[in-house]
């Protein structure tokens, strides 16, 4: 039994749930970096905190727990931040900007291969943007997740990056066996 599966349909298919799941990493959270905080860094934070009276608090010791303890051994606590592929966005700033367009170039390749006045040269300029945007995603995502401990947003993109070169790759062997079959 032959199994046929029209790769016109399938690889498109699968490029839009990629796309889709670089979408939705710009609101998951990537990646989550701790940093040690000494008694003189705390007094420092809490003294350029202008009319803010929250006490600083972190996972050793807890607000809400009052039986949790600081460590008589150490005055070193731990406090996490969470970071978004947003997360330090400056208007003003290209590097903002080529984050942001790591995860929404997908969005703007399937508007131009699909609008109808333009579409087989949207096509043609959709498929030779695609391998240098990924290139791209690869890169953001590698500098979202140095030196922090990764999270739901970065392996979402990373599986999406995966299945967008899987069909990526699927398609060029497609086109290669037409070219070379018809000569």
């Amino acid at each position: 039994m032959h199994l046929a599966i029209n790769l016109n349909t399938v690889i498109p298919s699968v490029k839009r749930i990629a796309g889709f799941l670089l979408l939705t990493c710009l609101v998951l959270p990537m990646s989550q970096c701790s940093t040690v905080l000494s008694e003189e860094s705390k007094q420092a934070l809490r003294d350029s905190s202008v009319g803010t009276d929250a006490p600083l608090t972190s996972p050793l010791t807890s607000s809400s727990n009052p039986e949790s303890k600081p460590s008589a051994a150490s005055s070193l606590e731990s406090d996490f931040k969470t970071y978004f592929v947003w997360t330090g966005f400056k208007w003003h700033s290209w590097e903002s900007w080529v984050y942001l367009l790591a995860f929404l170039w997908p969005l703007f390749l399937f508007v131009m291969a699909s609008s109808s006045r333009s579409r087989g040269r949207g096509e043609r300029w959709a498929r030779y943007l695609e391998a240098p945007f990924l290139i791209l995603t690869v890169l953001a995502l590698y500098g979202l997740q140095v030196m922090k401990q990764p999270l739901l947003g970065w392996y979402v993109g990373v599986t999406a990056v995966c299945l967008y070169l899987l069909a990526l790759l699927v398609q060029w062997q497609h086109w290669w066996r037409e070219r070379h079959s018809q000569a």
